[in-house]
């Protein structure tokens, strides 16, 4: 019917990707504000917010759920492969971050 059903309106810049977790309990969406949200679907207030002013933005086409489902991986624009552990907690694997790529973007 094009009636908007339920609104998530916490970012400040414009939103890259959204993508499910849980069987579709929760998503993450990215932004241009450089930050990550992660919602309750049907909840229209961010459970977490992951932002750092030294984070950088990761782009739509560049993210992937682990198979087994307990890790989600980004490309950031400042060359890097950023691993979050996709449990309750939603925190950054630190020893699981790639680096050396040369050429930023997507």
């Amino acid at each position: 019917t094009g009636d908007v059903v339920q609104e998530y309106d916490r970012h400040l810049g414009e939103v890259n990707a959204v993508f499910f977790l849980d069987g579709g309990k929760r998503f993450v969406s990215s932004s241009d504000d450089k930050s990550l949200r992660i919602w309750e679907f049907g909840v229209p207030i961010e459970v977490k917010t992951v932002a750092d002013p030294s984070q950088h933005a990761a782009p739509a086409c560049t993210r992937e759920v682990h198979p087994g489902g307990k890790h989600v991986s980004f490309t950031s624009m400042d060359n890097k492969i950023l691993t979050y552990e996709a449990t309750d907690k939603f925190r950054r694997a630190s020893k699981k971050t790639f680096a050396g790529h040369n050429v930023a973007g997507y």
